[in-house]
């Protein structure tokens, strides 16, 4: 999916990719192309100088990825990065998922083997529970020679900070949920990973229709002009649903 845009300095293409499968490959622009074309994601700031063949240029997109493609070049000196994955790893395990900063109430810790929803743990509090929730394990570093490393982190619901080893990593807002790993802040074994996820309201108000606590400070209607009653919504999915997978690249 794309548009196309006109400045005073040229053309720029906003692609994205919405499939579920990563794509990457030679395309041909529908507009013709410059003698250096230039790449930047908008998310990271990253920006380079694409590969081109003739009218076509080279372009890696993961799953819900977008990037902006400038038919001109105003600066850029170095090549855009293109990446190889080598292996990838699910970090899967013992996990610690804890609580904070949220309502009604903290739920208790828990234990589990692979992430999932906080609305499925044992304290029935979680799936009323608006806030953030901490994912914590170990993991050790895969017998691959790689140049960097990808934390995918899956299905997020809503918004993840990352830190590993105690260096924050960033913070990811949006799919495909991947950040990028300095090599140099990995060790061989017992890396230290922690994530923490805000969710929406959308569970905390349904715990106050439940409770038949006063929240609205305005009048609120639903899609058919009642009295909003969110009592009988079914809990959102919240927090990390995954798979937590470990990518290494070149």
């Amino acid at each position: 999916e794309y548009i196309r845009k006109r400045n005073e300095k040229g053309i720029i293409y906003f692609v994205a990719n919405q499939s579920n499968e990563f794509q990457e490959g030679w395309i041909r622009l529908g507009m013709p192309s410059a003698s250096e074309i230039i790449l930047f994601n908008p998310l990271t700031g990253k920006r380079g100088i694409a590969w081109t063949k003739k009218d076509r240029i080279f372009l890696q997109l993961a799953p819900g990825q977008s990037c902006f493609i400038k038919l001109y070049n105003d600066g850029e000196s170095f090549q855009w990065e293109y990446s190889e994955q080598i292996a990838s790893y699910r970090i899967d395990g013992n996990w610690n998922v804890s609580f904070k900063e949220g309502s009604p109430q903290l739920p208790a810790s828990y234990h589990i083997q692979k992430v999932d929803s906080w609305t499925e743990a044992p304290d029935t509090m979680a799936s009323y529970f608006s806030g953030i929730g901490i994912y914590e394990t170990d993991f050790d570093l895969p017998p691959v020679h790689a140049t960097y490393y990808q934390l995918a982190l899956g299905d997020v619901r809503e918004v993840a900070k990352v830190w590993i080893n105690g260096v924050y990593v960033g913070n990811s807002w949006s799919v495909p949920f991947e950040l990028n790993i300095d090599a140099g802040i990995l060790r061989k074994k017992n890396n230290k990973l922690r994530i923490e996820v805000r969710n929406l309201d959308a569970n905390r108000i349904i715990w106050l229709d439940k409770n038949k606590v006063p929240w609205q400070t305005f009048f609120l209607v639903d899609v058919a002009y009642r009295n909003f009653d969110a009592s009988h919504w079914e809990s959102v999915p919240s927090g990390l649903l995954g798979p937590v997978e470990l990518k290494c690249c070149r």
